[in-house]
């Protein structure tokens, strides 16, 4: 792979370079080649952090009828295991016992996009989107404690409410406050975090808030 020094390269350059790789390969890149005294760090991961919430999830599609298994699709490289605990009249060589019990075994491997079938699924999971309700519990900036955001200070203990489906919500700490003015400028001001775990993170300022605790009984 040739590489080009960050002297001679911007953060466009960066992020058109990784829009190129397919997300796996773009992830990979970032962990083996970008340190924290990268150039453009930021820019990069925010960019590929925004790829992997906009990306689709893996989606694997059994049609079945009568309870026979006629099709399975998938919308990308996967494995698929079916264990049916009904064996009776199944061809004997699909018939093993697994975990203790007699199951019989469905194993479809899709190696590629061409074995899987992505469009196909990805229409059928657009249908059954439309019956579904459920909404994006995203952050909204307006939402925000203008209070708490305008006194937050390096080395604040702060909840942080992770959006990519609350992974990593918890307590931390405030490491850096990326602006001129080492205060939160805007509520999509970047901070760097850390937690006791040695975990680290980048986060914009609206996905904070205070830690609230709670007194203890036994001091009422």
């Amino acid at each position: 792979m040739t590489t080009t020094t960050a002297a001679t390269t911007s953060a466009v350059d960066y992020r058109d370079y990784l829009e190129e790789l397919p997300l796996q390969t773009a992830l990979w890149w970032f962990i083996e080649n970008v340190s924290d005294d990268t150039a453009y760090r930021s820019e990069m991961f925010f960019a590929l952090r925004q790829r992997v919430r906009l990306s689709k999830p893996l989606t694997v599609v059994l049609e079945i009828d009568g309870g026979v298994i006629c099709e399975v699709s998938a919308n990308g490289p996967c494995r698929v295991i079916v264990l049916d605990a009904d064996t009776e009249g199944g061809d004997p060589e699909n018939i093993h016992v697994i975990d203790g019990e007699t199951r019989y075994v469905h194993d479809y491997n899709f190696r590629a996009e061409d074995d899987s079938h992505p469009e196909y699924v990805e229409r059928l999971a657009s249908e059954v989107d439309l019956i579904s309700d459920e909404a994006d519990d995203v952050p909204d900036s307006a939402s925000c404690d203008p209070e708490f955001l305008a006194n937050l200070k390096v080395g604040q203990e702060v909840l942080w409410t992770d959006p990519d489906q609350g992974v990593s919500s918890g307590i931390w700490h405030v490491v850096r406050i990326d602006s001129e003015t080492g205060a939160l400028e805007t509520p999509d001001t970047l901070i760097a975090l850390c937690n006791e775990a040695g975990g680290e993170a980048e986060v914009y300022g609206h996905e904070l808030s205070a830690v609230v605790l709670f007194p203890d009984p036994q001091d009422r």
